[in-house]
């Protein structure tokens, strides 16, 4: 980023115009003379950033009413790991290294990082769809490979998996909404074929 705006400092200097389109509100106060906002589909304010007191302030009138930004978070009793892996390694050129981790019961663990930088590699290990080459992955108290062994008939005792490409992997697209959901819940729609696929590649 800081490259990215010394650039277009160095425009601005040589009298070029520039939009610059973002919603990180602190760059946006930081390097624009004039912000202009957006709401579907329409310019429904102009103000000059020196006129600008805080990024409350613009996120209000992003959105056309008070908004709050920071959140006091009340501290929270220990509660049980529900995911839990260490040095979790995996083959290939973006493989994991060394990867730790740990997920407790009501925590949303983020992931951030650009794009190709393992994330698709860890989501599959720990959803079971890709091998380890080494480490521990535990889930819900058990080894990875016995949870996913056992029988998915509690809903409150399984792990749910939101695929990246919703098109090639989460949805059958020759088939209505109704079916789809229903391969879902009814393993022998898929047939042994499609599970031994999916147990093979983490093979």
């Amino acid at each position: 980023a800081e490259n990215l705006f010394t650039i277009m400092e160095l425009m601005r200097q040589r009298g070029k115009g520039i939009v610059f389109i973002s919603h990180k509100l602190e760059e946006v106060m930081r390097i624009a003379d004039e912000i202009a906002i957006l709401r579907r589909g329409e310019i429904i304010d102009s103000v000059a950033a020196e006129d600008v007191t805080s990024t409350a302030e613009l996120a209000g009138r992003m959105v056309g009413r008070q908004v709050l930004l920071q959140v006091d978070r009340q501290p929270q009793e220990t509660r049980q790991l529900v995911l839990q892996g260490e040095k979790l390694r995996t083959a290939g050129g973006k493989g994991l290294q060394d990867i730790a981790l740990q997920l407790r019961q009501g925590e949303i663990l983020a992931l951030v990082g650009v794009a190709g930088n393992g994330q698709k590699e860890l989501v599959e290990a720990v959803c079971g769809l890709r091998r380890l080459q080494s480490g521990q992955l535990t889930i819900l108290g058990r080894p990875a490979a016995a949870f996913f062994a056992q029988k998915k008939d509690d809903p409150e005792n399984t792990l749910a998996w939101i695929a990246e490409d919703r098109q090639g992997l989460a949805t059958c697209s020759g088939l209505d909404l109704l079916d789809n959901f229903l391969l879902t819940t009814r393993r022998h729609f898929c047939g042994n074929k499609a599970a031994f696929l999916w147990e093979n590649r983490a093979a």
